[in-house]
């Protein structure tokens, strides 16, 4: 009891020195803010899957994507550079459109559907755009690199486990993926968790203008030699 009543003096003590501020006492009295706005657990199953299948089909349609038109499509090429950004741009909003569908009719449950759209929207433009990039400056080999990108943020992205159970070198990893910042808005647009925010945003713009401006950059024109038949 000596011992206690010593120990609550000296902490009285200490107390004292504190501001008595609103801010202050209010942080006291609610140290802890409540960061989600529902239990993950709580969700059906289908709808905790859900962001990252998402986010490997927006994927699987962007590769589509640029196999159909890029790669693949003569007539496509032949066409004007308006031309060509405008088909490209139509098809993203598409597929939007049918994966915010598909998901619907499977049962997912959408909480923001107009979120979901634009997620959906800069996810397909993105990954088109790092696709398309890959293609352009590595061709057939680049294609096959952004399969392993796509893996990679299937691990790293927090879909399939929280960021936190990773070691530190993935922890770094994941803030070099735009997986990593699109579940953070498909976990707010499809389940309402409070996991968006301005700096998803602000990384996904960061990530279209980085390699919106490799596809303006000029490329070094083959030789004969870098020329296979």
């Amino acid at each position: 009891m000596s011992k206690l009543n010593v120990k609550l003096g000296s902490g009285a003590g200490q107390v004292v020195n504190l501001s008595t501020g609103k801010a202050n006492v209010a942080q006291f009295v609610t140290p802890v803010a409540t960061q989600t706005a529902s239990d993950p657990l709580a969700m059906p199953l289908a709808n905790v899957l859900a962001p990252l299948v998402l986010l490997m089909v927006s994927f699987i349609a962007s590769l589509l994507t640029e196999l159909g038109f890029g790669r693949y499509s003569k007539s496509f090429a032949a066409q004007k550079l308006i031309t060509r950004i405008g088909v490209v741009g139509l098809t993203v909003a598409l597929q939007a459109v049918g994966i915010a569908l598909v998901a619907t009719g499977l049962g997912v449950s959408i909480t923001h559907p107009f979120t979901l759209f634009l997620t959906l929207l800069s996810s397909g433009a993105i990954f088109t755009m790092i696709i398309f990039a890959f293609d352009r400056f590595l061709g057939t080999l680049g294609v096959l690199a952004t399969l392993a990108i796509l893996f990679v943020q299937l691990i790293v992205s927090g879909g399939l486990l929280p960021n936190a159970m990773l070691s530190g070198f993935y922890q770094v990893v994941a803030h070099l993926v735009p997986g990593t910042y699109l579940i953070d808005l498909l976990n707010q647009s499809l389940n309402g968790l409070q996991t968006g925010s301005v700096l998803d945003v602000l990384a996904l713009v960061l990530f279209a203008v980085l390699f919106g401006a490799l596809l303006w950059a000029p490329r070094h024109a083959k030789t004969p030699s870098d020329v296979v038949e």
